[in-house]
Protein backbone atom coordinates (compact mmCIF):
# COMPACT_ATOMS: atom_id res chain seq x y z
CA UNK A 1 0.00 0.00 0.00
CA UNK A 2 1.35 3.34 -0.60
CA UNK A 3 2.35 5.77 1.35
CA UNK A 4 -0.22 8.22 2.46
CA UNK A 5 -1.09 11.40 4.74
CA UNK A 6 -4.71 10.72 6.23
CA UNK A 7 -6.15 14.11 7.27
CA UNK A 8 -9.35 14.54 9.52
CA UNK A 9 -10.61 18.09 9.21
CA UNK A 10 -12.66 18.93 12.10
CA UNK A 11 -15.33 21.84 10.99
CA UNK A 12 -16.11 22.88 14.55
CA UNK A 13 -13.75 23.96 17.53
CA UNK A 14 -16.46 23.41 20.44
CA UNK A 15 -14.52 19.76 20.75
CA UNK A 16 -12.18 19.90 23.66
CA UNK A 17 -9.24 18.14 23.78
CA UNK A 18 -10.48 15.65 26.33
CA UNK A 19 -13.45 14.72 23.98
CA UNK A 20 -11.20 14.32 20.74
CA UNK A 21 -8.82 12.17 22.27
CA UNK A 22 -12.25 10.11 23.44
CA UNK A 23 -13.23 9.67 19.64
CA UNK A 24 -9.79 9.53 18.61
CA UNK A 25 -8.90 6.31 20.83
CA UNK A 26 -12.32 4.32 19.76
CA UNK A 27 -10.87 4.09 16.26
CA UNK A 28 -12.52 0.53 15.08
CA UNK A 29 -15.75 0.00 13.09
CA UNK A 30 -17.11 -2.22 16.25
CA UNK A 31 -17.28 0.72 18.06
CA UNK A 32 -18.68 3.38 15.62
CA UNK A 33 -22.95 2.64 16.22
CA UNK A 34 -24.83 2.05 12.92
CA UNK A 35 -24.32 2.62 9.63
CA UNK A 36 -23.76 -1.19 8.78
CA UNK A 37 -24.55 -0.09 4.39
CA UNK A 38 -21.47 2.85 5.12
CA UNK A 39 -19.04 0.89 7.04
CA UNK A 40 -19.34 -2.09 4.54
CA UNK A 41 -18.60 0.09 1.55
CA UNK A 42 -15.94 1.69 3.21
CA UNK A 43 -14.40 -1.55 3.51
CA UNK A 44 -14.81 -2.92 0.12
CA UNK A 45 -13.22 0.43 -1.43
CA UNK A 46 -9.79 -0.40 0.59
CA UNK A 47 -10.20 -3.74 0.16
CA UNK A 48 -10.42 -2.86 -3.91
CA UNK A 49 -7.77 -0.06 -3.47
CA UNK A 50 -9.99 2.11 -5.01
CA UNK A 51 -10.23 5.14 -2.40
CA UNK A 52 -10.68 8.17 -3.45
CA UNK A 53 -8.07 11.14 -2.82
CA UNK A 54 -10.85 12.60 -0.48
CA UNK A 55 -13.88 11.56 1.26
CA UNK A 56 -16.11 13.85 2.91
CA UNK A 57 -18.14 12.43 6.16
CA UNK A 58 -20.96 14.66 6.39
CA UNK A 59 -24.41 14.54 8.32
CA UNK A 60 -26.09 15.83 11.26
CA UNK A 61 -24.04 16.42 14.49
CA UNK A 62 -23.95 13.53 16.58
CA UNK A 63 -24.44 11.01 13.68
CA UNK A 64 -21.10 9.47 13.56
CA UNK A 65 -19.45 10.85 10.90
CA UNK A 66 -16.06 11.99 12.80
CA UNK A 67 -15.63 8.30 14.31
CA UNK A 68 -16.78 6.59 11.57
CA UNK A 69 -13.90 9.10 9.49
CA UNK A 70 -11.39 8.19 12.50
CA UNK A 71 -12.19 4.36 12.24
CA UNK A 72 -11.65 4.40 8.22
CA UNK A 73 -8.47 5.79 8.79
CA UNK A 74 -7.21 3.22 11.00
CA UNK A 75 -8.94 0.49 9.01
CA UNK A 76 -6.40 1.81 5.93
CA UNK A 77 -3.18 1.88 7.83
CA UNK A 78 -3.84 -1.34 9.84
CA UNK A 79 -0.95 -3.98 8.46
CA UNK A 80 -3.25 -6.82 9.28
CA UNK A 81 -6.69 -6.09 8.56
CA UNK A 82 -9.60 -8.23 8.97
CA UNK A 83 -12.56 -8.94 6.98
CA UNK A 84 -14.80 -6.00 8.73
CA UNK A 85 -12.29 -4.27 11.23
CA UNK A 86 -8.67 -2.91 11.72
CA UNK A 87 -6.93 -5.64 14.28
CA UNK A 88 -5.88 -3.07 16.89
CA UNK A 89 -2.93 -5.05 17.54
CA UNK A 90 -0.64 -3.73 14.94
CA UNK A 91 2.16 -1.02 15.07
CA UNK A 92 -0.10 1.13 12.41
CA UNK A 93 -3.05 0.56 15.23
CA UNK A 94 -0.94 1.21 18.12
CA UNK A 95 0.23 4.50 16.74
CA UNK A 96 -3.52 5.63 15.69
CA UNK A 97 -4.45 4.79 19.20
CA UNK A 98 -1.61 6.97 20.26
CA UNK A 99 -2.26 9.91 18.04
CA UNK A 100 1.14 9.46 16.99
CA UNK A 101 1.02 7.41 13.29
CA UNK A 102 3.20 9.71 11.32
CA UNK A 103 0.93 9.73 8.32
CA UNK A 104 -2.29 11.54 10.68
CA UNK A 105 -3.06 14.87 10.22
CA UNK A 106 -5.86 16.96 11.77
CA UNK A 107 -6.82 20.18 10.28
CA UNK A 108 -9.09 22.33 12.51
CA UNK A 109 -10.56 25.09 10.65
CA UNK A 110 -10.40 28.40 12.74
CA UNK A 111 -12.60 31.30 12.19
CA UNK A 112 -11.10 34.88 12.75
CA UNK A 113 -13.64 37.92 13.34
Amino acid sequence: MSRTTIKVLIPDTRYSFNTLFTIFTLVKFSSVIGHPEVKQRLIRSANDRRVSHALLFLGPEGGGNLPMAIAFAQYLVCETPSENDSCGQCSGCKKMEKLVHPGKAFLFEVFIT
